[in-house]
């Protein structure tokens, strides 16, 4: 049962527990009153109105019907802040998912941009600010759906379910309903480098391509290296071109496969960083929601490492693209501000960066069929298409918080409620019943003393406290519809100047026999 169905029906059990007090409650307030009480008029209405604020009522029944109103609600905003509450069980209609090179669920996934951008944007916000840098890595700084850093100079994008399995998962699931994947499978590590930049021959054996920017920047990368840089995907970065007005941006994108101009600014920048892929062994959770698709941990081993050079080099033309530069600055340009130079994210999001392109590169192909060109079809989709180990759906509810206070809270009405009951029966010898009411005073009224309530026929206000004596006449014995008629009961108001009316409530009382009809 849902989190909105038990609030329902705690409410509504709440509700009726309610009800059952205030009637049990007021049978003792009424016999209270007779029996200890001054039987005054203003203490009966409030009673039988349940009503505080009835004029020249006393304290005491103020009191008791304050509490007595405030209860149920005092409880009924207690029991909504239990929330919190999970319940899960493991189910088994996604199994045999297939895990690799796929993009979270989400339109125009297949533009580029759009899926590298949405990847990074998390961590990008975070490194935005230098105080969000993380402490320790004791444990992985997970961001969004697919990313984690594991140290200062390595950054693991994770492979994704198929986007159709997840799409599929997500209309299945409900407001308050959300499901745990946890998996053993694999991701793409872009782990920083920095004893190669200055290589002449790493710059021999690559092609860069160039991207002027409106900051005056011109972003770059170097990639497709072979031979002892077999494992060195590619140089991120970007150097200062001030030539030309600033703001203007140029999409102009040359590929160069020697040194020029470009390449020997890029390569001589601080700001140039090359990073090496690998592949990491990753044990992972997401937390999976309707709407929403979020990393919870990754566990991944930097000590197990490794990479096929088949897979190293991705296409050639698809790095060339011109929406995969502007995602490289959407990453990086921040900190080509003199202000970030020094900044602890500026590793870390070349990182992401660098990774993102590398992966992005493969869903491209993947799902575009492009690895049927390539000679190692098998070990593209072996490593693009696999199926996980450990893998395991538990589906959870919302559920309203089980502890002692949420028990307290449901025990407090009956616990009362028996404890009422319990005084009525003490009470039993007053001939108070459950019904005893405004009819009730009415039958038994001597129309002559009516004259005190003049004057508050609308506004129901006294202007002095009015009694009422109770007295019983036993000669009066008749046959009424059949039945007989043990005695009339009167009734009289009074006021405290009045006393000569007082009587004996409590005696006149105790001659009424309970299951005898009076008149």
């Amino acid at each position: 049962m849902g989190f909105t169905y038990q609030l329902v029906i705690i409410g509504f059990l709440l509700s009726v527990m309610n009800l059952c007090n205030r009637r049990l409650a007021k049978t003792f307030f009424f016999a209270s009153e007779v029996r200890w009480g001054s039987m005054a008029l203003q203490n009966i209405d409030a009673i039988l109105q349940q009503s505080m604020l009835v004029s020249r009522s006393s304290l005491l029944w103020r009191t008791a019907i304050f509490v007595l109103t405030a209860l149920p609600i005092a409880l009924s905003v207690a029991y909504k802040t239990f929330t919190g509450g999970h319940a899960g069980h493991v189910i088994h209609e996604y199994s045999a998912v297939q895990y690799g090179a796929f993009n979270k669920p989400m339109e125009n996934n297949n533009i580029h941009l759009i899926a590298m951008v949405d990847a990074m944007t998390p961590m990008k916000k975070i490194a935005d600010d230098d105080d969000n840098y993380p402490q320790d890595f004791d444990q992985p700084a997970i961001f969004g759906y697919n990313l984690a850093m594991l140290g200062d100079d390595e950054v693991v994008m994770i492979d994704m379910p198929d986007e159709a399995v997840l799409r599929t998962i997500q209309d299945s699931l409900d407001v308050d309903e959300y499901l745990y994947l946890s998996a053993d499978i694999r991701g793409a590590s872009a782990r920083y480098n920095a004893s190669i930049i200055r290589d002449d021959s790493l710059w021999d054996k690559s092609l860069t391509v160039t991207m002027s920017t409106r900051w005056g920047w011109r972003i770059a990368i170097a990639r497709g290296h072979d031979g002892a840089y077999s494992h060195m995907w590619n140089v991120i970065g970007g150097y200062d071109q001030r030539f030309g007005s600033q703001g203007e941006v140029t999409f102009e994108m040359s590929a160069y496969a020697n040194s020029n101009v470009f390449v020997g600014a890029f390569r001589n920048s601080s700001f140039a960083m090359g990073f090496n892929i690998y592949r990491l062994p990753c044990s992972v959770m997401w937390n999976i929601t309707s709407t929403s698709i979020q990393l919870l941990s990754a566990q991944c081993d930097p000590e197990k490492a490794w990479i096929d050079e088949t897979i190293v080099e991705c296409n050639y033309d698809w790095v060339s693209d011109e929406k995969v530069l502007d995602a490289v600055d959407f990453a990086i340009a921040p900190f080509h501000d003199d202000e970030r130079q020094d900044s602890p994210w500026k590793i870390p999001s070349a990182a992401m960066a660098s990774a993102t392109v590398w992966s992005g590169c493969w869903k491209h192909m993947m799902s575009a069929g492009d690895e049927s060109e390539d000679p190692d079809t098998s070990v593209a989709i072996a490593e693009f298409r696999y199926q996980a180990e450990n893998e395991k759906f538990e589906l959870f509810h919302h559920v309203v918080r089980v502890t002692p206070r949420l028990y307290l809270i449901f025990a407090i009405q009956p616990i009362i409620s028996v404890i009422l009951f319990i005084l009525n029966l003490s009470l039993y010898s007053t001939p108070i019943s459950t019904n005893f009411g405004l009819i009730t005073i009415l039958a038994s009224i001597n129309a002559s003393s009516l004259n005190l309530l003049s004057g508050a026929g609308l506004s129901g206000e006294l202007k002095q406290r009015i009694f009422l004596s109770i007295s019983m006449d036993e000669s009066f014995s008749v046959t009424h519809m059949g039945e007989s008629v043990g005695g009339k009961i009167q009734t009289e108001l009074y006021t405290k100047d009045d006393s000569s009316m007082a009587k004996d409530n409590i005696a006149a009382l105790a001659a009424v026999e309970r299951g005898k009809k009076y008149m």
